[in-house]
């Protein structure tokens, strides 16, 4: 029907949905927002030692969310498994886990333990969300492992607050992400661990500001339902 229209929240998303047999131009790309009151470079930060219980003068990489599969946790445990000889002894990695899905959260756990990791991984338990800007934001970089991401708040979020990043090439995220960057191949934890060795190192790309505003989403949302309406 003429007045059928679907919209995708990014190109990753319409390329997606391109696979089915669903004309082009019944297909429109509209962004989320992210909320700049609280995401935003000018928040205080909080000390993610006092988080982790780790001493001032760690540099945290940080990986914030749920430990569900398709968020590539198990991918960021074997590149951290690769380098962890390699690793300058003042890195650790930090994780602010979801207590779900808890079947993967406990194999996550029993990972880290049965791989002597203790010492290098530290993991705290789930926060509220508007707690979460001002712990990341004392990142030395932040990781997003995703396997797949429609929008990538995630990331979008971390580069309002210029904190580096090191985050997979995969879905929406190249279009989401920007400041300082490194992306690994999905899935490949090989190069993963090689981009975190040269995150140690400052070694970061640069991709210029990408802003995502509540009001131009809604505003071009209301532009479809008006015109299809009439």
């Amino acid at each position: 029907r003429e007045s059928r229209l679907i919209i995708a929240v990014s190109e990753a998303t319409k390329k997606d949905l391109l696979r089915y047999p669903i004309p082009r131009k019944k297909i429109k790309t509209i962004y989320h927002g992210i909320d700049y009151s609280i995401w935003n470079k000018n928040i205080a930060k909080k000390a993610l030692s006092d988080l982790f219980n780790i001493t001032t003068s760690k540099k945290t990489f940080l990986y914030s969310g749920r430990p569900g599969q398709t968020k590539g946790i198990f991918v960021l445990l074997e590149a951290i498994i690769k380098i962890r000889e390699k690793l300058p002894k003042n890195f650790v990695f930090g994780f602010i886990l979801s207590k779900t899905p808890e079947q993967e959260r406990k194999k996550f756990l029993a990972l880290v333990k049965k791989n002597n990791l203790t010492h290098l991984i530290k993991i705290s338990k789930q926060l509220p969300y508007h707690k979460l800007p001002a712990y990341r934001k004392d990142a030395f970089a932040f990781i997003v492992p995703s396997i797949t991401e429609g929008f990538g708040f995630t990331t979008a979020e971390t580069s309002a607050l210029n904190v580096p990043l090191i985050v997979s090439d995969t879905g929406s995220i190249p279009e989401v992400a920007s400041g300082k960057v490194l992306f690994f191949e999905n899935k490949n934890s090989d190069d993963l661990a090689k981009k975190l060795l040269l995150a140690t190192k400052n070694k970061f790309t640069t991709i210029p500001p990408k802003k995502f505003h509540w009001d131009d989403t809604i505003n071009k949302i209301e532009k479809i339902y008006t015109t299809l309406l009439k």
